[in-house]
C-alpha cells in the first residue's frame, strides 16, 4: 500500500487489454486534495452516464488523489 502523504512519488501502468503490448507509463508526484461536498462522483457521473451516482454514507470521507507527471512513457508493438 502506498503512503503519498510519506513519499509522493507514483509511477501507474495502463495497458490496453484488447492489445497488452499497448501500454502507457506515467511517472509524477501524487499530491492528495479534500472532496468536499463529494463532487467529483457527481461531475463524472454527470459527465459519461447522465445521471446521479448511487447514494453514499453521510460520514464517509472522500479524497482525491492527483498525480502530476514528471515523465510518460508509451510503449506500442
Amino acid at each position: 500500500m502506498c503512503n503519498p502523504r510519506r513519499d509522493p512519488r507514483i509511477s501507474l501502468s495502463v495497458f490496453d487489454l484488447a492489445n497488452p503490448c499497448t501500454s502507457v507509463e506515467i511517472r509524477g508526484t501524487a499530491e492528495i486534495l479534500p472532496d468536499e461536498g463529494k463532487r467529483l462522483p457527481y461531475e463524472l457521473s454527470h459527465k459519461y452516464l447522465g445521471i446521479d451516482p448511487p447514494a453514499e454514507v453521510d460520514d464517509e470521507v472522500r479524497a482525491i488523489i492527483r498525480v502530476v507527471p514528471w515523465k510518460i512513457i508509451g510503449f506500442s508493438a
